[in-house]
């Protein structure tokens, strides 16, 4: 049986701290999977960089979710969508009134997008051709291509352009690791090129090497991401050996995909179950030795409980993320 709760599990879930923008590629990177999950389920925990990610996290997912939940994109879906991000120069959830570029400066830029004039004819171009052109995996690329070049709002444009392309993707391709994730440590030309091989440089579309490379890479990491959580979910039947489980600790167990440690009071505000059940269901699985006992020594010395399995998972896949690329 699977819970509500693991539904929301998936690659593209793991993939999120390093597609949500902001400090997710700077001072995020040094924050480990154990920090970003103690301050999603103690509110009062004391580390201002996981808490600055997580909220960067939320954002990000919180922008999909609007994406993914209509069925046709509309300008006022791309500005609330848009509106889910941070900023601390721009206003957000707007299209730009003044002109950018992608690059260090204007004068050095790799591509200055269109005048910002054209901004709100050119979206509603874009939303046309996608409404009925978004049904293959070159076709969404292309479509991803054009809002990137686009540049339509002031900023935040590639925190937008990632969460659209990983929505429209997986509608095609069920849980898969995001192809925006491979531009991490690719050359940053390279992804230019890329961008601009949809009628700008040349006509390669997806057969730019950039995105030959990117859509090889997502489906075998795809494919090595998900054999580290079945191995990791066989290793828990082995531990369960003969013991049988209810169905509130299936639904535990699915939990700590989402949240490997967690604590009494997390445990009843997510389930709303009793103190007396969550004690229980917590020491059953740590008698099993799927969960250890930690104490915390900056937050009064609280009790967690600890699923290292999940996290030692979580840190083979991010090999596979970050490390393990196509050159």
């Amino acid at each position: 049986m699977h819970s509500p709760i693991m539904e929301k599990f998936s690659l593209s879930f793991l993939a999120a701290r390093f597609m949500c923008g902001g400090s997710a590629l700077t001072t995020g990177r040094n924050v480990s999977r154990k920090r970003l999950t103690l301050v999603n389920v103690i509110p009062d925990y004391p580390d201002i960089e996981a808490k600055l990610l997580s909220k960067e996290i939320e954002a990000y997912q919180k922008a999909k979710d609007l994406l993914r939940a209509v069925d046709k994109l509309t300008p006022e879906v791309l500005l609330d969508a848009h509106r889910c991000f941070f900023s601390n120069k721009f206003k957000l959830g707007r299209f730009r009134t003044t002109q950018n570029w992608i690059g260090k400066s204007l004068d050095t830029a790799e591509y200055v997008p269109p005048e910002p004039e054209k901004v709100k004819p050119e979206i509603e171009n874009w939303l046309g051709y996608l409404s009925h052109s978004a049904d293959s995996i070159e076709l969404i690329i292309e479509a991803y291509t054009r809002l990137i070049l686009l540049h339509p709002f002031p900023d935040a444009n590639g925190r937008l352009s990632r969460a659209f392309l990983d929505v429209m993707y997986s509608r095609i391709k069920n849980d898969v690791v995001p192809l925006s994730l491979y531009r991490l440590g690719t050359n940053e030309k390279l992804y230019i090129k890329g961008v601009r091989a949809f009628g700008l440089d040349n006509s390669l579309g997806i057969k730019h090497p950039y995105w030959v490379d990117t859509i090889s890479w997502s489906e075998n990491t795809t494919i090595n991401a998900l054999e580290q959580i079945q191995k990791t979910k066989r290793a828990f039947q082995s531990q369960m050996g003969i013991f049988s489980i209810s169905k509130e600790e299936v639904q535990l167990m699915d939990y700590l995909w989402l949240y490997p440690i967690t604590t009494h009071s997390h445990l009843q505000q997510t389930f709303n179950w009793d103190k007396e059940f969550c004690h229980s269901a917590l020491q059953k699985l740590c008698n099993l030795r799927l969960l250890t006992t930690k104490k915390l020594k900056n937050s009064k010395h609280q009790v967690v409980f600890v699923c290292e399995n999940v996290f030692t998972c979580f840190e083979a896949i991010d090999d596979l993320f970050l490390n393990k690329r196509s050159k």
